[in-house]
């Protein structure tokens, strides 16, 4: 996710925004784990607050180097570094989310909890918070700072462009027939939640310190 989609994802009268834009030096460095299965060095990982897990075209379930090594990586950060949050975005619509995705998640992880559903996709998110937090209750929102791991079935970084683009693209190369693809281009102009609400979210997790 480019900056400028970051930095509209926090509202105009946020005094947040105003802190980001004019005290805090953001900074996202990008590690191509596919190709040149990069990663940060060991020594230099406590430097970061977060790692953001962008989508692939590959399917998470495929059994590739590059994504056994990138799912042990991860396992490894979530237990021995809880203070680093851990962000994952795929493809998907919770809240007004763009999604476009054939792989999905069969079950919650086990000490995680879920944040959406649809009759479609019944997992569309989770999230699993510090052995220190409280368990979330009805009564109660989840304080930022709890979450370790906030994890959705989706791209909120998706804008109508960059899913038009995708769209024709896979559907010229015949990825999606061409019912899937008038559908999805009918949904072009629905309210997108991505960057707006669910960005603001993600600035959230990552700035909270525990």
């Amino acid at each position: 996710m480019e900056r400028t989609t970051y930095l509209k994802s926090l509202p105009d009268d946020c005094k947040f925004q105003h802190s980001i834009r004019e005290h805090i030096e953001y900074r996202l460095d990008s590690y191509d784990v596919k190709e040149k299965l990069e990663y940060p060095k060991p020594e230099n990982l406590d430097n970061y607050d977060a790692i953001i897990l962008t989508g692939s075209a590959a399917s998470a379930y495929e059994n590739l180097q590059w994504i056994n090594l990138l799912v042990a990586y991860i396992a490894s950060v979530a237990e021995e570094k809880p203070h680093i949050k851990l962000i994952g975005a795929f493809a998907f619509y919770s809240e007004n989310i763009q999604q476009m995705h054939r792989d999905h998640i069969p079950e919650v992880p086990k000490s995680c909890h879920l944040l959406a559903s649809t009759s479609i996709t019944p997992n569309q998110g989770f999230i699993r918070l510090n052995s220190s937090a409280p368990p979330p209750n009805a009564s109660s929102p989840v304080d930022l700072k709890d979450i370790q791991i906030f994890t959705v079935q989706g791209h909120p970084e998706f804008t109508k462009p960059i899913v038009s683009t995708i769209v024709d693209a896979r559907s010229a190369t015949g990825v999606i027939d061409q019912a899937t693809a008038e559908l999805a281009r009918s949904r072009a102009d629905w309210p997108n939640d991505g960057v707006d609400k669910l960005g603001k979210v993600i600035w959230g997790i990552m700035s909270a310190k525990a």
